[in-house]
């Protein structure tokens, strides 16, 4: 599936939270309203990420970028597929996916909501390539509101 057409304006959020876990009950509860995961969903998000974290430290691309993470669940717990879009007002702290040891701050995220599984690892590698491209990754920490981080990624993801 196309990248583009995962993501949804009323998917889009500018949210505070403490801790990872705070964080994701937020989530899990806007996402359950919208009657886009099933309410498993949310303690299914917080046992993946304990066992499979999804922090990535972006430092390689360039000083003073926001850190991403890309939490997601079994597909048994998501009624759509889309791509839900998280920037934080402050960062929280994730492990991060390559050297689970080590912890990151992240500021924005991207929940993939999936019920396919064979569509997952495509979704993954074009997240990929969206946050290493050039300028994308501080544009989107620019955008203050849910309009703006909607508007820049409809605008460069076609």
């Amino acid at each position: 599936m196309e990248l583009s057409k995962l993501f949804d304006k009323e998917l889009v959020f500018c949210l505070t939270a403490k801790s990872q876990e705070e964080l994701f009950y937020q989530v899990a509860d806007l996402l359950e309203e919208r009657k886009i995961v099933n309410p498993s969903y949310k303690e299914a998000l917080i046992k993946r990420e304990q066992s499979f974290p999804t922090g990535l430290d972006m430092e390689f691309l360039g000083k003073d970028l926001p850190n991403v993470a890309i939490p997601h669940t079994d597909i048994e717990h998501n009624l759509t597929e889309n791509v839900v879009v998280v920037k934080l007002e402050q960062p929280v702290t994730f492990h991060n996916m390559i050297a689970p040891a080590q912890t990151v701050s992240v500021s924005l995220l991207f929940f993939i909501i999936n019920h396919s599984s064979s569509s997952q690892t495509n979704i993954l590698a074009q997240l990929m390539d969206f946050f290493t491209s050039q300028g994308n990754l501080a544009e989107l920490a620019k955008c203050n509101t849910d309009e703006d981080l909607f508007h820049y990624i409809s605008t460069v993801i076609k």
